[in-house]
């Protein structure tokens, strides 16, 4: 007689709102930006791409927009107390 071999189904079971643990897109916005901001306000050093000190000498502003992936949108940061005060994030 041959074997009886059981694989495990690899597709997804069907919720109300989709596919079970479907990442909604609300929810991949909301990491989205959780995640930028988690990384730019690191404690022991700011990201490669964003050094406040320097953006500000070569153009003159105290803020710098960034496009976030997975729709969370416009970010603009922005330091109004100089470039080691606290940075704020306004979303668009």
């Amino acid at each position: 007689m041959g074997e009886l071999i059981i694989s495990p189904t690899l597709t997804k079971g069907n919720m109300a709102g989709g596919k079970q643990n479907e990442s909604t897109s609300g929810n991949r916005e909301r990491v989205s930006r959780s995640r930028f901001e988690q990384d730019v306000i690191r404690l022991d050093a700011p990201p490669w791409y964003l050094k406040p000190d320097r953006h500000e000498r070569d153009t003159g502003d105290a803020f710098k927009f960034f496009n976030v992936p997975y729709n969370a949108g416009v970010c603009k940061v922005s330091w109004p107390d100089g470039p080691k005060g606290k940075l704020e994030f306004d979303w668009s």
